[in-house]
């Protein structure tokens, strides 16, 4: 029987110059949209416009029944919980690569938006929220002073 190391770096002593970036990041975050400590963490992106903002969210193999999506306290909060079902007893997996687990991800939300009029759609796997700005935020044209 041969016994092979998986992480060689185990085998150094412990020093700060040793642990590499690749390896802290892997604590928080294993790059697969995964945490291991509190499920799934679905990827986001953030964008702005003059009018509003925009939440894109990476969550395939969701129904758009599944996913929930709130607001208090300026804190905007999408989640889904996933039910455990024990599924064909006669079945077993030779091998699993992935399941769909639950997920919680929330955005502090500044003054600036109007929560009352955010709207969200789900197509192919993609969550999109758009949170408007209030009018009074709203950019205005750009206006050139002349100093005296």
């Amino acid at each position: 029987m041969t016994l092979v190391r998986f992480r060689n770096s185990e085998c150094v002593p412990n020093r700060v110059d040793t642990f590499g970036v690749g390896q802290l990041a892997n604590l928080f975050y294993n790059g697969q949209g995964m945490d291991s400590r509190y499920g799934m963490v679905p990827p986001a992106n953030i964008l702005e416009t003059a009018d509003d903002f925009r939440i894109e969210m990476q969550v395939p193999g969701f129904a758009k029944e599944e996913i929930k999506i709130r607001v208090e306290d300026q804190v905007l909060t999408v989640s889904s919980e996933v039910v455990e079902n024990e599924g064909n007893q006669d079945e077993r997996f030779a091998r699993r690569e992935f399941e769909k687990s639950s997920f919680n991800r929330r955005f502090r939300l500044s003054n600036w938006v109007d929560t009352q009029n955010i709207t969200a759609k789900y197509e192919q796997g993609v969550l999109v929220i758009q949170i408007p700005k209030r009018e009074e935020i709203k950019s205005k044209p750009i206006m050139d002073i002349t100093v005296s």
